[in-house]
C-alpha cells in the first residue's frame, strides 16, 4: 500500500432527538462554531460543528427511534483524492457498506464524495472529499 494520501479526522456523526437543543448545547453551551448549516435554516437536514454533525433522529433509520437519541452515528475522516483512498482500501481487503457516493448540496454551492465502511469492531466510519461547486 505504497503512497502517502492526506487524511484527517473531520467529525463523528451523532444522532439526536431535538435537533435544535442540541444545536443550543454544543453551540452555545460547549462553544464548538457552527461549519455549515445543510437545508433550510429553520428545518435543516445536518448541522455541522467543530468535529461534529448533528442530524435529528429519523423513525425510518436502522436503529433510530427518539428513545434511543444520542446514538453514534459514525466517524468520518476527511481525505483528498476519495477514489485513491477507495482504491487503498480495498487492497487491504476492506468492505464497504457504501462504496462510493457523490452527494450534491445545491443551497450551500457544495459538493461531497463519501464512502462509507466498518473497522474491523464493526465501528461505521466514512471518508468525506467536500468541494465547491
Amino acid at each position: 500500500m505504497g503512497g502517502h494520501l492526506k487524511i484527517s479526522t473531520n467529525h463523528i456523526s451523532l444522532k439526536v432527538k431535538d435537533l435544535q437543543e442540541s444545536l443550543h448545547f454544543y453551540n452555545h453551551v460547549l462553544q464548538l462554531p457552527v461549519v455549515r448549516i445543510i437545508g433550510p435554516e429553520n428545518q435543516p437536514r445536518l448541522i455541522f460543528l467543530q468535529g461534529l454533525e448533528l442530524s435529528q433522529i429519523n423513525s425510518d433509520e436502522e436503529g433510530g427511534s427518539p428513545e434511543q437519541a444520542g446514538f453514534f452515528g459514525h466517524i468520518g475522516f476527511e481525505v483528498e483524492n476519495i477514489e485513491a483512498w477507495i482504491e487503498r482500501l480495498e487492497q487491504a481487503g476492506v468492505q464497504f457498506t457504501t462504496r462510493f457516493r457523490d452527494v450534491k448540496f445545491k443551497e450551500e454551492k457544495m459538493a461531497v464524495k463519501v464512502s462509507f465502511f466498518l473497522d474491523p469492531n464493526g465501528i461505521p466510519l466514512e471518508l468525506v472529499e467536500w468541494r465547491q461547486l
